[in-house]
């Protein structure tokens, strides 16, 4: 059975996308691995804005290769 939102309809969920380190982060906390710098802005703000502005109410992340195997970016927002 679909879960519904408040309007009772089916929730939209993205079931696959990235999510990485913006600039600031990227140099404080979650580098970037060398040579996979990203071109476009993918971090938490964007992905929140784009969702509520494409009206999707879930999202579950999927590790990006701008982050080779370090997966602390990721796992710090599994709660979100």
């Amino acid at each position: 059975m679909a879960s519904t939102n408040a309007q009772g309809r089916p929730m939209t969920i993205d079931s696959h996308l990235h999510i990485w380190a913006s600039p600031q982060e990227a140099a404080d906390k979650y580098p970037y691995f060398p040579g996979q710098e990203p071109t476009l802005p993918g971090h938490l703000d964007f992905l929140l804005q784009c969702m509520e502005e494409a009206s999707v109410e879930g999202a579950v992340i999927v590790q990006p290769i701008n982050h080779k195997f370090d997966h602390s970016l990721v796992t710090s927002y599994k709660a979100i």
